[in-house]
């Protein structure tokens, strides 16, 4: 009885939690919330990943699917620039550790930075630019997952998010939550497959910073999807890898509190040999189409590659190490009409997996 009850108060958070305790967003600090992501293979998946696994960078999407690691993960990426700010600069590491029926655990930061300085002046001395600072965003975050049910997991981060401006820190602490539901429809030596779906929810609470004299209120992010993941043909040469795997993913977002940036999101993903990744996606959100010039849609297809290598594979020693690179290089999506030749922005990801 009394796990229904918490599943009740969980789905209650998760579908209404933002609504209730949160203010209207005004699409602060945008370049950090709605930006680049962590992840190189979300971003080249049309950005999704609520439904699956993507070793560290999933506590960010859904904290609970950080249950899926086994052993010990680490996860690091780099992305540059933002639009005209050339020096902008986006990275992100994360460990995440099982700890088998006590559940998984995961530690990350996300940072942001604008990489240039800007210089500041007084009232009584407006032409002293001595003092200079470099406007960052940082949120630290502590994950925690278990599952519950067979297959079902719930999860939640604690965060630390960081905004310096001024050369001051400003301050506050989001709680995001999440669910993830894993059907099993065949799993042979041969062939397996499976069905995913996931929800997820940054900020429930509606977390707010103070900067300076007044208040700004962090974003409240629904994302709720699903996946279909299939992989079949081992052989004899490589017997723990498939030969052909495929995955296709649906996400909807929404940013609660805010009339604009919501929208669909579809990714796609083939493997051969479980060595080489070929990824594929769209996304649709709607945007403010009040300056003269405005998109009323923000829309763009991507595409990006991945290598996998597991070690074990190749060496006659046990080592059991995998090893994972992932890249994509895409055009920065225009928010007006008639100009949309800013420079490619990229996004290099390792992840390394330790099977202890």
């Amino acid at each position: 009885m009394k796990k229904y009850t918490f599943f009740s108060l969980f789905a209650f958070l998760l579908t209404t939690g933002g609504n209730l305790f949160g203010q209207d967003y005004n699409d602060y600090n945008a370049p950090f919330f709605n930006g680049r992501l962590p992840s190189a293979k979300s971003e080249a998946m049309g950005r999704v990943q609520v439904s699956s696994y993507d070793g560290a960078f999933s506590a960010f999407y859904n904290p609970a699917s950080i249950f899926l690691t086994k052993g010990l993960n680490s996860s690091f990426s780099y992305s540059s620039p933002y639009y005209m700010v050339r020096k902008a600069n986006y990275n992100f590491y994360g460990l995440t550790y099982n700890f088998n029926k006590l559940g998984s655990i995961s530690f990350s930061r996300f940072h942001f930075s604008y990489g240039e300085k800007f210089y500041m002046t007084s009232a009584s001395d407006p032409a002293d630019y001595s003092k200079s600072y470099t406007p960052t965003t940082s949120n630290y975050t502590l994950s925690y997952a278990k599952e519950f049910l067979s297959n079902f997991s719930i999860g939640i981060n604690l965060n630390l998010y960081i905004d310096k401006y001024f050369n001051k820190s400003f301050k506050t602490y989001p709680v995001d939550i999440g669910l993830l539901k894993i059907i099993s429809i065949s799993h042979r030596n041969n062939n397996k497959q499976k069905l995913n779906f996931g929800a997820s929810v940054k900020n429930v609470f509606g977390a707010r910073v103070s900067i300076l004299d007044h208040k700004e209120s962090l974003p409240i992010v629904l994302r709720l999807g699903s996946s279909y993941e299939v992989s079949f043909l081992k052989q004899d040469y490589l017997p723990n890898l498939f030969l052909f795997g495929m995955g296709f993913h649906l996400e909807y977002e929404d940013i609660l509190k805010f009339k604009y940036k919501s929208g669909i999101k579809l990714g796609a993903e083939f493997s051969l040999f479980e060595l080489l990744f070929l990824r594929l996606g769209y996304y649709s959100f709607n945007q403010d189409p009040s300056p003269s010039n405005g998109r009323d849609k923000l829309t763009d297809f991507t595409f990006g590659f991945g290598i996998q290598l597991p070690v074990n594979e190749f060496v006659k020693k046990e080592i059991p190490l995998t090893l994972y690179l992932d890249m994509t290089s895409l055009e920065q999506p225009s928010y007006i009409k008639g100009f949309d030749e800013w420079d490619n922005f990229t996004n290099y990801s390792i992840k390394i997996k330790w099977n202890l």
